[in-house]
């Protein structure tokens, strides 16, 4: 099916579409200097946190290590406590306090 024939175009002049002026250069490099300024100092804050949640996690998983050595111990020996403290208390004096206080309380109950 054939359309009709395409609208003639105005032979009249178009307006010239109007043009902002540009920014002179001194405004143009404060502006990217501010913009540089506010990302470094976004990239800084989510820099601390990414070390902070790292500094966490490897805590976590120092724990997680520590009880499962414990309770690998503890399933060796059911009734005496004395390898456990043998083999995971004595060697590490650098243990996390809850760990020590855990061990202690198992072994007077």
């Amino acid at each position: 099916m054939r359309r009709g024939p395409k609208p003639a175009k105005s032979k009249e002049a178009t307006l010239p579409v109007t043009r902002r002026s540009p920014k002179d250069d001194g405004e143009r490099v404060r502006d990217l200097e501010k913009r540089l300024a506010e990302s470094l100092k976004r990239e800084s804050v989510t820099g601390d946190l990414l070390q902070e949640k790292h500094r966490e996690l490897t805590e976590s998983w120092d724990q997680q290590k520590a009880t499962s050595e414990i309770l690998r111990v503890l399933g060796g020996s059911y009734s005496n406590v004395e390898p456990v403290f043998e083999n995971t208390v004595a060697p590490r004096s650098s243990a996390p306090p809850l760990l020590l206080l855990s061990c202690c309380s198992m072994a007077t109950h």
